[in-house]
């Protein structure tokens, strides 16, 4: 009886784009609906309106 055992490992992935592929960046359309009452409301210039908003960005794509 031949019991021969394949292991399959996945290729090695650089971090920044395993942290890419875990934020889910294909589906960041729906994130860039946080900006639109930033750009509605010409505040675009401020930065900490804008530092906030990137935040909001980023952080509702992580539990995704």
């Amino acid at each position: 009886m031949n019991d021969t055992i394949i292991i399959f490992f996945e290729q090695k992935r650089s971090v920044p784009k395993l942290i890419i592929r875990e934020m889910r960046v294909y589906q960041w359309v729906k994130n860039l609906l946080i900006f639109l009452p930033l750009l509605a409301s010409h505040w675009f210039m401020d930065m900490r309106v804008l530092t906030a908003e990137c935040i909001a960005c980023s952080t509702s794509s992580l539990p995704a």
